[in-house]
């Protein structure tokens, strides 16, 4: 009868910890409800932070991770939402293909040339995302110092 008793302690005490382990309730605080915490995952990680569209929460994650000054701290802020906005432009024309390629399919006809505008649209979309990220990358690169560079180098080869 006591082993019992003892048995469904173990298990309320187990499910306790893992629920607050998983909603980070032992002093992770914002970071490990957002999948921060050294619970898991980082800022990077599925890019949960970035796809609800709060890049500021990746550069504080940055920041503070490498030791970044306030200069540098606004550096890698201001680079990271201009990028985020560049991105947002993307998918928001990502999100008109799909009406042009609906368009096309309900056509007699299917219509091939509106399929290369949608296209190039695309094109244009991916040229610019790839040249913010460039650029952004470059004023990062050229705020840091070598061992902070270093340090995001070894993040980004992690995979955090």
């Amino acid at each position: 009868m006591h082993c019992f008793f003892l048995m469904a302690a173990v298990a309320a005490g187990l499910f306790t910890f893992m629920r607050r382990r998983r909603y980070g309730t032992f002093g992770m605080g914002h970071w490990a409800r957002h999948g921060g915490g050294s619970w898991g995952g980082g800022p990077f990680g599925a890019y949960r932070s970035w796809h609800r569209g709060h890049p500021e929460r990746i550069a504080d994650w940055l920041a503070l991770r490498l030791d970044a000054s306030p200069e540098q701290r606004r550096v890698i802020r201001d680079e990271l939402e201009q990028f985020s906005s560049v991105v947002t432009e993307l998918r928001r024309e990502m999100r008109l293909s799909g009406g042009d390629i609906a368009t096309a399919l309900r056509a007699e006809h299917f219509d091939a040339e509106l399929m290369g505008h949608t296209f190039s649209r695309q094109d244009d979309g991916i040229r610019s995302v790839r040249e913010a990220l460039v650029g952004a990358l470059a004023k990062i690169h050229d705020a840091l110092d070598e061992r902070q560079r270093r340090r995001l180098a070894s993040f980004l080869d992690a995979g955090v």
